[in-house]
């Protein structure tokens, strides 16, 4: 079978967490006891590397620096010339942080996740803001940062300035994605559909003050549209997790009914060719929709159709025949 090409692949390299965020998808927090070996990571990579020709690769958790040789790890996915990209929920000490800096120099960036100022406290705990952007600050420096922000039912626009302010100051790009109903987090976490869409407009305005933003719906030509096909919809893409098993993304992980197998028992190859059509099925009023006709929307996002209604191939929450504002209504509250 031949594999089309990817960028970027994806391990979940422990499944523990220091933190236990009210919000976490994946239920992050219990380490598995099984995770995979570094030699098992570095032959799993080597096979992503010659059937996929992927050039990047993104550690996840869980939180990747609660792994005990993480370090290593990552100087031996760079010694065979990959970039690598860690995520982290920023709060670490300056040890971390001076190895982080090091490992810099040979290309590591990476991922924080702050999802707002306040906000971002009530999920994960006092005092986990301040240090996240302490070590922000002193590393953005030394690496090429992104920040990631969820937005739910709790974030104020006042926090989205303060962020904006931070990516102006230190080059930092900002990255927006709403909430993902799975794990620990629920319905009351998301943002009403009408706000979140009216959002995705207030946000083009970071870009005109010249702030690098990413989000799901850029605005083209005048209209909104969906920044680009799921990986997952097109079958392109495996989240391999820290025991091994692999699942169709990062969201789905830990999710028994998405469950393709284990790198442990298959090679990659056979894992990418069992990705369930079932994750690319679209409900029959959006394969008939206009906006999806025109390619401005893909269908939404197949994890959180399925977190809210139990199964595949429903209508998203931000459904944009359903929710997308006119113009007269894109202010918002302060």
């Amino acid at each position: 079978m031949t594999m089309a090409k990817q960028e970027r692949f994806y391990i979940n390299v422990f499944n523990g967490c220091n933190l236990s965020c009210s919000h976490c998808f994946n239920d992050g927090g219990f380490a598995e006891e099984a995770i995979l070996t570094t030699p098992e990571i570095l032959c799993l990579v080597d096979e992503a590397v010659d059937i996929l020709k992927i050039t990047e690769i993104q550690l996840t958790g869980g939180e990747p620096l609660q792994r005990s040789d993480i370090f290593p790890l990552i100087k031996e996915l760079q010694d065979r010339g990959l970039a690598v990209i860690l995520q982290t929920n920023g709060f670490f000490g300056q040890e971390p942080a001076k190895k982080i800096s090091q490992l810099a120099r040979e290309g590591l960036s990476l991922i924080v996740s702050i999802d707002g100022i306040e906000t971002n406290d009530l999920f994960r705990g006092k005092g986990v803001t301040s240090k996240a952007l302490e070590n922000v600050k002193t590393l953005s420096n030394e690496t090429e940062i992104r920040i990631n922000t969820l937005l739910s039912s709790s974030i104020r626009w006042k926090e989205i300035e303060e962020l904006a302010e931070l990516g102006e100051k230190f080059s930092i790009v900002l990255a927006f994605n709403p909430v993902c109903p799975l794990g620990r987090a629920d319905f009351s976490l998301m943002m009403e559909p009408h706000k979140y869409f009216r959002w995705m407009y207030r946000l083009e305005g970071l870009r005109n003050r010249g702030i690098q933003v990413r989000k799901c719906f850029d605005l083209i030509g005048g209209r909104l549209m969906e920044r680009e096909n799921c990986p997952v919809r097109k079958g392109a893409t495996i989240h391999i997790a820290a025991d091994g098993k692999a699942y169709p993304c990062g969201f789905l992980v830990n999710r028994p009914e998405c469950l393709i197998g284990s790198y442990r028992g298959e090679s990659l190859q056979n894992l990418m060719g069992k990705i369930p059509a079932g994750c690319r099925l679209l409900h029959p009023d959006c394969q008939i929709c206009d906006y999806h006709l025109r390619e401005e929307c893909w269908g939404g996002c197949p994890a959180r159709i399925l977190g809210l209604n139990g199964r595949f191939g429903e209508k998203d929450l931000y459904c944009m025949a359903s929710c997308l504002p006119s113009k007269g209504d894109l202010e918002d509250e302060p």
